[in-house]
């Protein structure tokens, strides 16, 4: 139903001096928004990580690029030419000096707490016996972010997401600012440690 439809109901009038006698039927409408205020009607609830797994098993989502964040369905941004080449330098970087290390995974499901699956852009995971073909990761020991348009939710969305899940480092690699937010220290659904490095910046590393 639209945000423009209206729920009606019908009511009869009943004059005071009869009874007996009584006016026409007539219709009160409200908007439909106005009506759930009223009645207090839930009409959603957070969908549980179980069942959004079980809806992908079954191919409800085949033809749609979305993910699980706090209960809610978000569709993916588009990645463009800046986004991929970003993904693909740290990829270069990471893999050899992972090797052996950890699993590092490209745009693959991260088993949050029970209400969210995202897919970040890389996920630095413990290694798995069966390479995680039964099940997506619970934990990671960092995951990074290449944010352009998706910058306002990596850092909103996201960030309390991989905090309630535990993910001991977040970076956010901004690359409207060409810089990289680290994010460490999980406390609830924030960081108590963030630092940042520009481009320019001297003698600054980011370390794995």
């Amino acid at each position: 139903m639209s945000s423009n439809a209206r729920v009606c109901r019908r009511f009869t009038e009943t004059p005071v001096h009869n009874q007996a006698q009584q006016r026409p039927e007539r219709t009160q409408c409200m908007s439909w928004k106005a009506f759930l205020m009223a009645t207090s009607v839930e009409i959603a609830r957070p969908l549980q990580r179980a069942e959004y797994d079980a809806l992908v098993a079954n191919g409800v989502f085949q033809d749609e690029r979305i993910e699980l964040l706090d209960g809610a369905l978000v569709p993916m941004s588009p990645i463009g030419p800046p986004h991929s080449s970003a993904v693909q330098k740290l990829m270069e970087l990471l893999l050899p000096a992972l090797l052996g290390r950890a699993t590092v995974r490209v745009r693959s499901p991260f088993a949050a707490h029970e209400l969210s699956e995202p897919e970040p852009d890389i996920a630095i995971v413990p290694t798995d016996n069966d390479d995680y073909a039964t099940r997506h990761p619970t934990q990671a020991h960092l995951i990074i972010e290449v944010a352009d348009s998706s910058l306002d939710r990596d850092r909103d969305a996201k960030l309390q997401v991989y905090a309630l899940s535990g993910v001991p480092e977040y970076w956010v690699v901004n690359l409207r600012e060409r810089r990289i937010e680290v994010h460490a220290a999980p406390v609830g659904r924030a960081y108590a440690s963030f630092a940042q490095y520009e481009r320019t910046s001297a003698g600054k590393r980011c370390t794995l």
